[in-house]
């Protein structure tokens, strides 16, 4: 029996679950920004289709209040534990800070990850026992990898995130119109450089993809079944959820089992804020900057904390409330707390500005509360992040290597005082939340229970099967 047959097997058994409660399995990136988005579309599987959600990772993932607390079902990997990913991935991004780009490094960090749950025996076994029926992953060559665990599982596949790649969906992309996430931070409009560079970037993602992605791993980890490569196995993914939405991206072709619901971890206020926040932001009626760098970036480079500082101390016409430390600390205008309910703290509404590292997650929540932007590119996507959030008038950036106290005192004040921000980011809000559907992990939920129920292969386009010089032609 060959893949393809398997495959029309799994698709058979999922189409005839229909009125079944189904089992979902995520595996993704051990970090709780990349995971905690689709769990927000998992928790809406368990209360409005009764589906179960289980989620895999390490002991930093699993005790993360946000995932201990989310409802979903949680499994430790001990194989994951060995690879120490929180302090690797603290180590790269001192690396990136520092204006280095060791994607290799990052790309070897993530691939360690998918061989540490492909070997862990007991982990596979349990997975095993519990008879998922279908597996939800990351996108990209990280996905690439993790998709040999559904094969081995014999589960059918979703994948999300925001790595879109138009050539892995099978979908013919023009660079000349469209910019090559994340790899060139062009817009839409480019001067004939841009596209010429952002063309070269399209094809060297495709080259750099395929370096990315050991061709091996079904023979070595999956021998019990034929071989299938990475990019065929690819091809068998029923639906992507793509975290993308045209209100902070750029419009982009797609196919039927892309689904485009940028935002997933965008909700109203879950909690009330406790006394302490309460009465920060309550006291604070000629405005307050909400500050935050993520949850994996711990330290800066040598001086450019202090920078910060310096900036927030010089706009004394706000208030400020930063995520940093260990305990609570107030400096003048500046309150330092060691964690912030930052969803809660955007949606108040003496909020007028949001500094922060750019993360994909923190700008669609910017989005959804109306609050624009100054954002603090550091690694990764944020560059191309920033670039998008710029054109679309929601407000300013800088990078952390360039920053000095006078331009970012001076962006601040900008953006806090300038009304076109607010006008512009409270329009694109008022879009955002008018979408039928609901909010973007009710959408979400809504497309993998249908995947579950009917399968995805009829959404699929003969594009997967083209090579690359034919379908970007």
């Amino acid at each position: 029996m060959d893949y393809k047959e398997i495959f029309s097997i799994l698709l058979f058994l999922s189409i005839n679950k229909s009125s079944l409660a189904a089992k979902i399995l995520c595996i993704s990136s051990p970090h709780v920004g990349h995971v905690f988005p689709i769990v927000q579309a998992g928790k809406v599987l368990q209360t409005k289709y009764n589906h179960t959600f289980t989620v895999v990772g390490d002991h930093h993932l699993i005790s993360n209040p946000l995932m201990a607390n989310s409802g979903v079902s949680l499994i430790e990997s001990k194989r994951l534990n060995e690879q120490n990913f929180e302090a690797r991935a603290e180590e790269v991004l001192k690396i990136q800070a520092e204006g280095q780009a060791p994607l290799f490094k990052l790309a070897g960090m993530f691939t360690d990850m998918c061989i540490a749950i492909l070997e862990d025996d007991d982990l596979i076994e349990l997975l095993k026992r519990h008879k998922y029926d279908v597996m939800i992953t990351l996108t990209s060559f990280i996905g690439d990898c993790l998709n040999f665990v559904a094969y081995k599982l014999s589960l059918p596949i979703v994948h999300y995130g925001n790595l879109f790649d138009g050539y892995s969906f099978g979908i013919p992309v023009n660079p000349s119109v469209t910019p090559i996430f994340p790899v060139a931070n062009y817009g839409e409009s480019m001067s004939f450089r841009q596209r010429v560079l952002n063309n070269i970037a399209f094809y060297a993602k495709i080259f750099v993809s395929n370096l990315l992605i050991r061709s091996d791993i079904s023979n070595v980890y999956v021998p019990e079944k034929p071989y299938i490569s990475p990019k065929d196995l690819r091809r068998h993914v029923q639906l992507t959820l793509m975290d993308f939405d045209v209100l902070m991206d750029y419009p982009r072709p797609s196919m039927p089992n892309t689904v485009f619901v940028g935002g997933l971890n965008t909700a109203p206020p879950a909690q009330k804020l406790d006394a302490d926040f309460q009465s920060i932001m309550d006291s604070a009626t000629d405005g307050i900057v909400v500050v935050s760098f993520g949850s994996v970036f711990k330290s800066f480079p040598h001086g450019k904390l202090d920078i910060i500082f310096q900036a927030m101390r010089k706009v004394k016409s706000v208030k400020f409330v930063m995520k940093y430390g260990k305990e609570a600390i107030q400096d003048a205008n500046i309150h330092l707390r060691p964690w912030l309910p930052q969803n809660e703290l955007l949606a108040h509404k003496n909020t007028k500005a949001f500094i922060t590292h750019c993360g994909n997650s923190g700008q669609y929540e910017a989005l959804y509360n109306a609050v624009p932007m100054i954002d603090v590119t550091i690694n990764g996507d944020q560059f191309y992040n920033a670039e998008r959030m710029r054109l679309k008038g929601y407000g300013l950036y800088t990078s952390l290597l360039s920053i000095n106290v006078d331009s970012l005192a001076a962006m601040i004040e900008e953006v806090v005082k300038n009304p076109s921000y607010k006008d512009k980011i409270l329009k694109a809000s008022e879009i955002f939340k008018s979408r039928p559907g609901g909010i973007p992990s009710e959408r979400a939920a809504y497309w993998v229970d249908h995947v579950i129920k009917y399968g995805g292969e009829y959404m699929h386009s003969i594009g997967t099967e083209l090579p690359w010089y034919i379908i970007s032609d």
